[in-house]
């Protein structure tokens, strides 16, 4: 197939650019600038679908290759069906296109299908990068989202916020990226309520199978695993986890594991026993086994991956007298 001059390749395309690399990125980057004195500005933003940047791709013939035949000429009469694995492709393709110039290096600039981070250590940089990102993708007919583009600063004495087009961004001290809470302050107390709010939801939705007498324990362990346990444990690669996040969680994992066994306190049974019973391995133990897992494969990362990126990253400035926080990177000393 001819290549399209929309469809060029991205030089220097890193590998492992999945959501789970972004995550870690971001909060580590986030929770290492906090207890320094100089601060980062993050932008979240989304922009909306106009239909010119697919007129451009009625506009032009394509090529066809084949094995039998000379190359073919055919003019674009079908477009994408909406739900087709194709649309979501296009679109990255031409986002990547229109704003190639504009991306730069990771951490600083965040894609993921329409959703895009803008990250600057001074806020009048960040101003001009998120207008220059309006002005372009209205040049080729996208629409910069203002009502759920959201500005952040780890400066906590930062009151004012930055404008696109005249309109001031939402300002706010937490918003969710792919899924995951970041905060302003890097700690995890948003993350914590919004995994354990989301891990109830999905366990009530499964009492059908959880809390059936009928059903053996052994298969609603693997329930358990598969479905709850892992809303619970998403994102958690990157998080500097306290005793206090690992107690919540454990507390949490206590009361579903209970009400699966029909078992409460006044039956007198310690936690062990129940976990025994339906073979599962306490949370905050998964927990740290995911963290491990997570940071050797940052370490056997190629050099130009995101979370190698993300965890080789010098922030600059000074601590404060008496902090020993370190974005989650004490965890991992071996001792």
């Amino acid at each position: 197939m001819g290549q399209d001059p929309l469809c060029r390749p991205k030089e220097s395309s890193p590998s492992g650019r999945g959501y789970v690399g972004r995550i870690p990125n971001l909060r580590g980057r986030a929770s290492r600038v906090s207890p320094l004195t100089a601060p980062l500005h993050p932008c979240h933003g989304r922009y909306n679908e106009r239909p010119a940047p697919w007129t451009l791709l009625y506009a032009d013939d394509i090529m066809l290759a084949s094995e039998q035949k000379e190359d073919l000429q055919r003019q674009t009469q079908a477009g994408v069906h909406q739900g087709s694995a194709l649309s979501p492709l296009l679109f990255i393709l031409v986002m990547d296109a229109i704003t190639r110039d504009l991306q730069r290096p990771a951490p600083w600039t965040l894609l993921y299908a329409d959703d895009v981070m803008l990250a600057s250590e001074q806020k009048e940089d960040l101003q001009r990068q998120t207008q220059a990102w309006s002005e372009r993708l209205a040049r080729f007919g996208l629409r910069l989202n203002v009502k759920k583009t959201e500005y952040m600063t780890t400066n906590l004495d930062e009151l004012s916020t930055i404008q696109v087009d005249g309109n001031d961004l939402r300002r706010t001290d937490y918003f969710k990226y792919l899924g995951s809470t970041l905060s302003a302050d890097g700690n995890l107390a948003h993350e914590v309520v919004a995994r354990v709010n989301a891990t109830w939801l999905k366990w009530r939705s499964m009492t059908g199978v959880l809390c059936d007498k009928n059903i053996a324990d052994r298969f609603k362990s693997k329930v358990y695993r598969a479905v709850v346990r892992s809303v619970a444990l998403y994102g958690v690669e990157c998080w500097p986890a306290t005793k206090e996040v690992e107690r919540r969680l454990s507390v949490m994992e206590t009361k579903m594991l209970r009400w699966t066994a029909f078992l409460t306190r006044a039956d007198r049974i310690h936690n062990e026993k129940i976990r025994e019973r339906l073979g599962i391995a306490a949370i905050a133990d998964k927990l740290r086994e995911i963290r491990l897992r997570w940071y050797g494969h940052v370490l056997r990362a190629n050099e130009d991956t995101i979370c190698k990126v993300g965890l080789d990253l010098e922030v600059p400035g000074k601590r404060p007298k008496g902090d020993r926080s370190n974005g989650g990177l004490t965890h991992f000393t071996p001792t």
